[in-house]
Parts: structure tokens; C-alpha cells; sequence
């Protein structure tokens, strides 16, 4: 898995044509993605419904999008629930996620943001289960979707996409030549496109995000990263872009020996002990919630962090109480 994935990456995000084969299969995903496409409109629920995804395969920083959106609407005083699609996990849902949820039962994401914030995450299979779920047994004025762009049966008032702007859209090519879920103009329908790094004008919202600390598993010590510069450290990553959390790491003076992983990759708890020695083992806060239980001694996770332009975040609240005054 972890060769098909970089060899992938490096496909997608290289400056040659891909392989005949990968366009010919990319052709006839962008058929059925066209037989699919009876353009979802944006359709109320009881609740409104804020979807934060993407059109690129892999992460982009919607899940820390979610949570920084998710703490801005309930700093306004309004109850927010948030939902998510159970992925690489064995339950069905509708589910609550609780302190007793794990990993193996709905995937990391939902169980990160469970640990992040202090409002109710449901998740499901169909994530329409969930707001059905949502607007029957839990009091809330607005929903935030964990992605969703692509599922056309999800009601939405609002639809915020994200990308990587130094990444951006790779070579443009649908899937599986490029990886694109869905064709770039897609994003024209997005009432915000928050971009992770790179310029900001118009809907096109900057991103920052940033890595201050580190938090040991077992003890909750915490660390500025400062305090790692100059040492050498084994530093893992499960995530869409790999690389960006190690240069994360290297621009505080660590000396990073870089492990990459495919992204919600399982981690077994032999390849961490090995991993586990005198120098710390770094990862991101995606990775340490399917880690918590391996008894890693050195081994450190860095919770992120995203900034948002001020006029962004007045703009969103407007936008959210027009919403519930409609």
C-alpha cells in the first residue's frame, strides 16, 4: 500500500503525462461522475447544514477546518453538532461518538474531533443518517459536515471547499490519473474556498496552520517544538501530505528521520517499538488517537493549529445567523 501510494503521489503531483492506462480509467470515472452530477443544490434541512470538503484526494486540512469553524460558531453562543462518514471502522451508525469510541470502531477523524471539541460528533456510513439522527435526539442550531462535497444526497445550505495552495490541484487529472474527485470547476460552487497557504483574494480565503508544541502520549507533557531543535528525532505522518508535517518539524531545527504513511493508515504496534527509543517519536494528532494504547515511552504528538482572516470569521457568522433567521 505504501508503494502504490507514493508511487501515486508521485504521478499526481509530478510534472509528467501519466501512464495511458490511469487516463483511460480516468475517462471513464469522469463518465459515471458526469451520469452522477444532476448538479446537487444547495437544500435546507430543519438545521442548516455547512459542508467543509474537497475535490482532491487526500488530506487538506478539513478536519482542522471543521474544528476551528466548529469553536467559532459555539464562541457566538450558538450549539453546533458536527457530523462524519465512518471510514476504515467496523460500526454502521448512526453513532455518538463517546469517550468509549474507538478507532477500529469509526476510523480517526471522528474520534479526533470528539477529543478536540466540546459538541456532540455523530457519524455514520450515510452521513444523511446522522443529521437525521442529529434533528431527532440532539438539540443544535447548526451542522457541520467533516467533507461531504461529493455526496449529492447530503442537504446543504452552505458548502466551504478547501485545497492545498502550494499543492493545489496536482496535474488535473480525475482520478485515478490525477487526484481529482471531482473536475476543478467544481470549486465554483463553493460559497468559500479556504486554501492552505498561498494568496487569498475574493472567496479565496489563506489558511494558516500552524505547530507550536508537542504532547507526550503517555504523560501529557507538554513541549514547544523549540525545545526539540538540534536533536534528531523519528517523526511519523498517516496523512494526505506527509511531507508538510515533517517540514513542519524541520523549520523549529529538528533533525527529522521522515517515516510516511498512506493516509488513516494503521499502525501496528510493532512498527511504533521499533520506533520507540532514545529519540522521540513525533506524529501528527490524527496518528496518536490510533496510538494511545501501544505504551510508546518517547513518543510525542503535535496538535495543530489554523488561523483565519478576521473578516472571514465575522463574514461566516453572518452568514450562519442569516441562516438561522431564514
Amino acid at each position: 500500500m505504501k508503494t502504490l501510494h507514493n508511487w501515486l503521489q508521485t504521478i499526481w503531483y509530478g510534472d509528467g503525462l501519466p501512464p495511458w492506462y490511469l487516463r483511460i480509467l480516468s475517462k471513464l470515472y469522469g463518465a459515471y461522475q458526469n451520469r452522477l452530477s444532476a448538479e446537487a443544490e444547495l437544500t435546507r434541512e430543519p438545521k442548516p447544514v455547512i459542508v467543509v470538503g474537497n475535490v482532491v484526494a487526500g488530506g487538506s486540512g478539513k478536519t482542522p477546518l471543521v474544528i476551528y469553524l466548529a469553536e467559532l460558531v459555539m464562541r457566538e453562543g450558538l450549539n453546533v453538532a458536527v457530523i462524519g462518514r465512518i471510514y476504515k471502522g467496523n460500526a454502521n451508525g448512526p453513532l455518538r461518538v463517546n469517550e468509549n469510541t474507538g478507532v477500529q470502531q469509526v476510523g480517526d477523524e471522528p474520534v479526533l474531533l470528539y477529543k478536540r471539541l466540546s459538541c456532540p460528533v455523530v457519524v455514520s456510513k450515510d452521513r444523511s443518517k446522522a443529521i437525521d439522527f442529529i434533528i431527532k435526539k440532539i438539540d443544535c442550531d447548526i451542522i457541520i459536515s467533516d467533507d461531504g462535497l461529493q455526496h449529492r444526497q447530503l442537504p446543504r445550505a452552505v458548502e466551504i471547499g478547501v485545497m492545498d495552495g502550494l499543492r493545489k490541484l496536482g496535474n488535473g487529472h480525475l482520478l485515478p490519473a490525477g487526484p481529482l474527485r471531482e473536475p476543478a470547476k467544481r470549486l465554483n460552487r463553493c460559497q468559500w474556498l479556504v486554501s492552505k497557504g498561498g494568496g487569498a483574494s475574493g472567496n479565496l480565503v489563506n489558511m494558516q496552520l500552524e505547530t507550536r508544541y508537542a504532547v507526550n502520549l503517555q504523560s501529557g507533557e507538554r513541549k514547544l517544538l523549540s525545545d526539540f531543535s538540534g536533536q534528531q528525532v523519528s517523526a511519523i505522518a498517516g496523512i494526505g501530505h506527509p511531507q508538510s508535517f515533517f517540514e513542519s518539524l524541520q523549520s523549529y531545527g529538528l533533525i527529522v528521520e521522515a517515516y510516511p504513511f498512506p493516509d488513516h493508515y494503521h499502525y501496528t504496534t510493532g512498527e511504533l517499538l521499533q520506533l520507540d527509543g532514545p529519540k522521540p517519536l513525533l506524529m501528527t494528532e490524527k496518528d496518536a488517537v490510533k496510538c494511545h494504547n501501544m505504551k510508546l515511552i518517547n513518543a510525542w504528538y503535535v496538535p495543530l493549529q489554523i488561523e483565519l482572516p478576521e473578516t472571514f470569521n465575522q463574514a461566516f457568522i453572518a452568514r450562519c445567523r442569516a441562516l438561522l433567521e431564514y
